[in-house]
């Protein structure tokens, strides 16, 4: 595996190249730094950490999806780090900022979240998220781990216009 880094808006990004899969895969934390757009690594690197274990809590599987691979640190050692491909982090990033504005604006987890989160997959797909899992062949396996890179980005596109809009409206509570 070759290592390096890339810059995107002057955040480093750490990343490995796995030549036999032909796969990038990138430093999780440094992702969700680049989103959060936070200075302080500890800070970030604790925001992972919640956001890791809210999404297993959830049964999502994108935690699994992520590999231990060894990057090298700011002290030039190579430590063990959460890696994950595009394909992965797509799944994070706009879910998260989401869920943490529905978090911040009085909407309960779990019945509340499901709800509200089958309204917006229903208006993009026109079926319900227990109807397209049926369709999957899917039954207690998450929707969103099995979706293809199209349905990814449209989901992704219809949470981050239901975001978009309920800031607008400053939209809190149920």
């Amino acid at each position: 595996m070759k290592t390096n880094m890339t810059l995107f808006e002057d955040y480093q990004i750490h990343r490995v190249y796995d030549e036999d899969a032909e796969t990038w895969w990138f430093s999780v934390v440094d992702i969700v730094q680049v989103l959060t757009q936070q200075d302080n690594y500890q800070t970030v690197r604790k925001y992972w950490n919640k956001l890791k274990q809210r999404l297993n809590d959830e049964g999502n599987q994108l935690v699994t999806n992520c590999h231990q691979l060894k990057m090298k640190a700011t002290d030039g050692k190579q430590r063990p780090t959460d890696a994950a491909t595009a394909e992965t982090l797509l799944r994070l990033e706009t879910r998260n900022k989401l869920t943490d504005y529905w978090n911040n604006h009085d909407i309960k987890q779990g019945e509340e979240f499901a709800i509200l989160t089958n309204i917006i997959h229903q208006e993009w797909t026109e079926v319900n998220v227990k109807d397209h899992k049926k369709l999957k062949g899917l039954k207690t396996k998450n929707l969103r781990d099995h979706m293809s890179e199209a349905e990814l980005i449209f989901t992704a596109l219809a949470e981050l216009s239901t975001r978009q809009i309920a800031e607008t409206e400053e939209a809190t509570g149920w």
